[in-house]
């Protein structure tokens, strides 16, 4: 699949972004073992990797979701009307698996430089919004290309 091929289909798949979020139709209560969602505990204040389970399922349906959905229905609001758990994680989510990176979405190049080259517009958008964004709700650093470490694309895509 050629590049140009490629980035039609990340319109509406690369938000999975890379994403990472669970909303939907789906409800923690449905997602996550019993016992594991906190109930109507407020939701955690602590970077994502350090959290439960359950508090990371509740952690993304109450506030990466609705916070993404804003970001993406903002960038394509018919496309992304019905942003959920799929968008990101795929049809797995709703049967509970979230994994990440995602094969759902479109693999990336290890250079990103064709990315930005064949579709400057889903890159920019990607990398100046859904990423920074995506870091700073998880409570990570942003990836650094020097130290090569931090939130970044691959989190959520798998590299060709």
């Amino acid at each position: 699949m050629t590049l140009r091929q490629f980035f039609p289909r990340i319109i509406w798949a690369a938000p999975a972004a890379i994403v990472l979020a669970c909303g939907g139709s789906q409800t923690p209560e449905a997602a996550a073992p019993t016992g594991e969602t906190g109930g109507d505990e407020p939701v955690v204040d602590k970077a994502f990797h350090d959290m439960a389970p359950g508090e990371r399922l509740k952690f993304m349906k109450e506030v990466v979701a609705p916070e993404m959905a804003k970001t993406f229905q903002a960038f394509n609001a018919e496309h992304y009307s019905d942003f959920g758990c799929v968008t990101c994680h795929g049809p797995g989510a709703k049967d509970g698996n979230f994994e990440m990176p995602s094969d759902a979405l479109p693999k990336l190049p290890a250079d990103p430089t064709p990315v930005f080259n064949d579709n400057p517009e889903v890159a920019k958008f990607m990398a100046e919004q859904v990423v920074p964004q995506m870091a700073k709700l998880l409570k990570e650093e942003p990836y650094n290309p020097e130290t090569g470490k931090g939130f970044g694309c691959f989190e959520c895509h798998q590299k060709e």
